[in-house]
């Protein structure tokens, strides 16, 4: 039996809530992460963290 091996990648955006922010602030703000991730290449993680 003849096995396929197929390649994974992961992006990964990451947020950390401040305490004056709404929730759907903190998700924009990870969902940009991601994007900056993807735009960097495979296997990325890029983080903002509150300041």
């Amino acid at each position: 039996m003849e096995m396929t091996v197929h390649k994974v990648t992961i992006s990964v955006g990451i947020a950390q809530m401040r305490n004056e922010e709404r929730a759907e602030q903190t998700i924009a703000q990870a969902d940009t992460m991601l994007y900056r991730s993807k735009h960097n290449g495979p296997n990325q993680v890029s983080l903002e963290l509150a300041s």
